[in-house]
């Protein structure tokens, strides 16, 4: 399940990315993955955030929707499902994001469609912007639905400036146990 670098990706952000993915994948064990590029950097705003009514008014912050992305932002988006001897590729699965008004879009709950998933948003260009996002949107575990997103800045060595749902020190934490779990395996 690793990500294909393109020529404006970042090298580490793209580990990082890996490593997150990798991470949360192993700790929930979810039936489902989807992993989502976007064009270009995004913020926190898109963190929960469902659409706009009346063409005015932000809403979000309550049951998770789909992030509204509109469809010509998604460069690529990638599905897996548990099988008995781990992760395949889904080759034929329904996109997230699709064109509609923003009011359709407030009703396209998370958990209604892909329970028991994870899916991970990242941003490209993380080469040319100096700075990534990672957005995760989980419906596994004792949680059930819950979100998160940190921005990482290349100015920092790639570690995490700003972070929503998630603590800075609990995201490196999530890294680094996946690190351990790797040097023990090879040990």
């Amino acid at each position: 399940m690793r990500i294909i670098t393109t020529h404006d990706d970042d090298d580490r952000f793209i580990e990082i990315v890996d490593a997150v993915i990798e991470s949360v994948v192993h700790r929930d064990t979810p039936r489902s993955l989807r992993v989502i590029r976007v064009d270009n950097w995004f913020g926190e705003k898109w963190r929960g955030f469902a659409g706009k009514v009346l063409g005015a008014f932000g809403v979000g912050r309550g049951r998770l929707v789909i992030p509204p992305f509109v469809p010509s932002r998604v460069d690529s988006e990638y599905s897996w499902s548990k099988g008995e001897s781990g992760y395949v590729v889904d080759s034929d699965f329904d996109v997230l994001h699709k064109r509609m008004r923003s009011e359709a879009n407030l009703r396209r709950y998370f958990d209604q469609l892909c329970p028991d998933t994870i899916a991970v948003w990242f941003s490209s260009k993380s080469a040319s912007n100096g700075r990534g996002s990672i957005m995760v949107y989980s419906d596994v575990g004792m949680e059930r639905t819950s979100s998160w997103y940190v921005e990482l800045s290349e100015t920092k060595a790639w570690q995490p400036s700003v972070a929503n749902g998630i603590t800075i020190s609990e995201f490196i934490k999530l890294l680094t146990h996946n690190n351990e779990e790797a040097e023990q395996a090879a040990s």
